[in-house]
């Protein structure tokens, strides 16, 4: 009876308490078809030791405590008839704490121990929902079947256990249409309006998938028809199902304006205007009225939706309208805003990232283009214009500040104006009646002097006004104290005395150098150039190329290097729309204007592009080549050349890598990580631009430009130096030849020789895998001695750290100077 009536109760009323407890932590997404049963999400490391909920982890220890408590197994049998039921209890527990293996423990403990248990059945059924939890669906959906098939008598809510499994099983499965009949049969049978509302709504969205409109909106119209009985959530939601489903054209445009402004204006549906909203949106975007379904996504925003992936909805769909309307830098904004609400585990969310950071280079030459535009315009305007332009701007800021004043103010008057401290009134008994406080000081209204004092502080604040309703805020001021009037002019003077409000402060800052002018046309050009390129290549967008790249042909200060490149580009995006005219025009204006150049050698001879000696790949073949070779002589160079050469083409970002590692390879640390940072500015989206970028972060390690000590230092170089100037690097090849000759001869076979490229001024010859400075000195002196080695060449031992050091910080002469 205890077990009964107080451990079973009170663990029955806390899985209760879970469910329900569950129901209200974990939102629905209704883009999806619904899951029939809710579960908690599992954390990323949960601990088997801590529930996922109170309620069930205290559900399981009234479990527990009723079998090791209760229990009175004796002889082989149990007499206490409570015991399974405590186990189904425990059981049941854990599936919902989502701790399935020890769940199965209690099902099976039950089938196996308690064969004549009254709720044998009740333990067959979870113990399939748990295996279809273990992914074990097959299996599941056989052992239930098997159960409705063998037993003619199962009670009503095991019923609605199994078909409800079933249901859910065949969802996992996606077979929708198998699905639908054993919810609606589970849906018949629960008693819960809860989960009847909610199994008719999966019903309804079920029938949605496999396409049958009329029967998902029957069932939406039965979830309608329970009214307030389930939550409103259904309700609401199959109210929009229905409207999604009569798929209303342009043409309905009053009859879905009416429709939605009752349910907006309907009191009870404001928790649900961010989803209301969203479908309204969503409607006007069908019927491609862009600008209303822009307003009422804002409005569902507005609505701060609690669901993310309602907000990352929203988010998308603004990003694709602005997308689709080429105005990428606003869709890169709401790209970002819709990442923030996915699960980045998810593959939409790579897909957006993807596409948001195709849009980072056009949004960076966006952004130079807009502010070296506003800059040259200003350059080129007169000295009257430009007053006229700054006056304008300051007329804003000062009407913005007057008004900012006049609230700040009005808000003093209103700290100023205190209530009156009646401290004690009426409270004094010893005052034979109420002319006094309790402190002994005679009370406000009856000291004259006070009165006279709190009329003209008050006249001073306010002023005569008028006597009035609301009189603090509406009430008008017959006269104005002079005084007052006089201190606000003075204050807003001091204000408008700050050089923000003096057109004169930013007609100093126009730059009036030609060289920085210079500079920031350059960089104007560049970035609309980048446009173009980026416009036609990478969005197919050829009108907002063709947009771009005119405007750079018009510039006063135009790069020479673009222009030509500027016109082919032209060509290729005029061709690419087929427009004839445009075509012919750019291809003999190239031909007559640059008849010199490469460009009119392709349009004259196309295969020239691919046939040719200097085509792009295979210029960039033999300059790869004299790299490794370490043929650097003239190579940097060449590299720029080329670079100049093939700007239009996405080759452009490996001719600049190459020319990255040329520069460090010659000048050091500091040259080449600022020729990689640029390289990853200039094309972060591309693969050459994000190796740049890799590279950037690897040179971390690299930064130290100490030279360490050679105590404990094993691995040791010989390095000959020569000038370039003397010995070039055919000779050096000779003199590592000698040196490997005399070394095989003196049985040092085992010493590595290469040579080095060090700078413009001196080159290496190095012995590798020494032990010692000491030892690597001997060698020297050896070499020196066996007439492998000539006396006047130079040389130093260094450790193979400091090598690393000295060549990539270039500090050759540094280290010199400490030997």
């Amino acid at each position: 009876m205890t077990t009964y009536y107080n451990i079973l109760y009170h663990g029955n009323i806390e899985i209760e308490k879970g469910i329900q407890d569950v129901k209200q932590q974990t939102p629905d997404n209704y883009f999806d078809v619904l899951s029939i049963e809710r579960m908690l999400p599992l954390p990323p490391e949960r601990s088997d030791t801590v529930p996922l909920n109170q309620y069930f982890g205290n559900a399981e220890l009234k479990a527990t405590k009723g079998i090791q408590k209760h229990s009175m197994f004796m002889g082989g049998r149990e007499y206490n008839f409570q015991v399974d039921e405590a186990y189904l209890l425990l059981g049941i527990a854990r599936y919902y704490d989502q701790r399935y293996i020890p769940a199965k423990d209690a099902f099976n403990f039950i089938i196996n121990h308690y064969p004549d248990s009254e709720i044998i059945t009740r333990a067959e059924i979870w113990l399939q929902k748990t295996n279809m939890r273990l992914n074990y669906d097959e299996i599941a959906l056989a052992k239930l079947q098997e159960i409705l098939s063998t037993n003619s008598l199962i009670l009503p809510e095991d019923l609605v256990e199994i078909y409800s499994s079933i249901a859910a099983i065949q969802i996992k499965l996606e077979n929708y249409d198998a699905a639908i009949e054993p919810l609606q049969l589970a849906s018949n049978l629960v008693e819960t309006y809860d989960e009847k509302a909610r199994w008719t709504y999966i019903t309804a969205q079920l029938y949605n998938q496999i396409g049958n409109k009329d029967s998902a909106n029957a069932n939406f119209k039965r979830v309608i028809d329970f009214k307030r009985k389930p939550p409103r959530d259904y309700m609401m939601h199959s109210l929009m199902g229905i409207f999604k489903n009569k798929d209303f054209q342009a043409q309905d445009s009053t009859y879905v304006q009416t429709y939605f402004q009752e349910l907006d204006e309907n009191w009870e549906n404001r928790d649900y205007l961010d989803y209301l909203f969203f479908e309204f949106a969503e409607h006007y975007l069908k019927i491609d009225s862009t600008n209303l379904a822009i307003r009422y996504y804002d409005k569902s925003l507005r609505e701060q939706p609690e669901s993310m992936y309602l907000r990352s909805r929203d988010y998308l769909n603004l990003a694709e309208i602005y997308f689709d309307k080429a105005s990428y830098k606003t869709a890169g904004f709401y790209y970002d805003s819709t990442m923030t609400n996915l699960d980045q585990s998810t593959r939409e969310f790579r897909l957006i990232k993807k596409k948001r950071e195709n849009l980072d280079e056009v949004i960076k030459y966006e952004d130079i283009a807009t502010e070296t535009d506003s800059i040259l315009d200003l350059v080129e305007m007169n000295d009257a214009q430009r007053l006229v332009f700054f006056e304008k701007y300051t007329d804003r800021l000062k009407e913005e500040a007057k008004s900012l004043f006049a609230q700040q103010k009005r808000e003093e008057r209103f700290a100023n104006v205190a209530a009156p401290q009646i401290g004690g009134f009426g409270t004094n008994a010893n005052s034979g009646g109420m002319k006094t406080n309790a402190g002994g000081e005679e009370f406000y209204f009856y000291n004259k002097a006070k009165i006279s004092s709190g009329k003209s502080k008050f006249k001073k604040v306010w002023g005569d006004i008028e006597l009035a309703d609301n009189w603090r805020l509406e009430g008008k001021k017959a006269t104005n104290n002079g005084d007052e009037q006089e201190t606000n002019k003075d204050d807003e003077g001091e204000i408008f005395n700050d050089p923000q409000f003096d057109p004169q402060t930013y007609i100093a800052e126009i730059p009036s150098d030609e060289q920085l002018i210079d500079s920031i046309a350059g960089e104007r050009s560049y970035a609309y150039f980048q446009l173009g390129v980026i416009y036609k290549e990478k969005f197919k967008e050829n009108e907002l190329a063709i947009e771009r790249f005119i405007r750079l042909l018009e510039f006063k200060k135009t790069d020479e290097k673009l222009i030509l490149p500027a016109k082919y580009n032209l060509y290729l995006a005029y061709r690419n729309l087929e427009n004839e005219a445009q075509v012919n025009y750019w291809k003999q204006n190239i031909i007559n204007e640059h008849p010199d150049s490469r460009y009119a050698e392709i349009l004259l001879n196309p295969r020239s592009l691919r046939d040719d000696e200097n085509s792009p790949s295979r210029v960039y073949a033999r300059l790869y080549k004299k790299f490794q070779k370490q043929e650097l002589n003239g190579l940097l160079e060449a590299c720029q050349y080329w670079e100049n050469q093939f700007t239009t083409t996405p080759m452009l970002p490996k001719f600049k890598l190459l020319k990255a590692q040329v520069t460090g390879r010659m000048f050091g640390f500091a040259d080449y990580k600022e020729a990689l940072e640029q390289l990853a500015l200039d094309h972060p989206q591309t693969k050459e631009g994000k190796k740049a970028q890799e590279l950037i972060n690897d040179l971390s390690s690299m930064r130290n430009t100490k030279f360490k000590l050679d105590t404990n230092q094993d691995k040791f170089k010989l390095v000959y130096y020569f000038k370039n100037d003397d010995y070039p690097l055919e000779e050096l090849e000779q003199i590592k030849l000698q040196i490997k000759e005399g070394l095989q001869k003196l049985a040092y076979d085992q010493v590595q020789l290469s040579v080095d490229i060090y700078n413009n001024t001196y080159n290496f010859v190095l012995l590798h895998g020494l032990k010692s400075k000491l030892g690597t000195e001997g060698m020297a002196e050896l070499l020196v001695e066996n007439e492998v080695a000539l006396k006047e060449w130079d040389y130093f031992p260094i450790s193979k750290e400091n090598y690393s050091i000295l060549q990539m910080h270039k500090r050759l002469d540094e280290y010199l100077k400490i030997q």
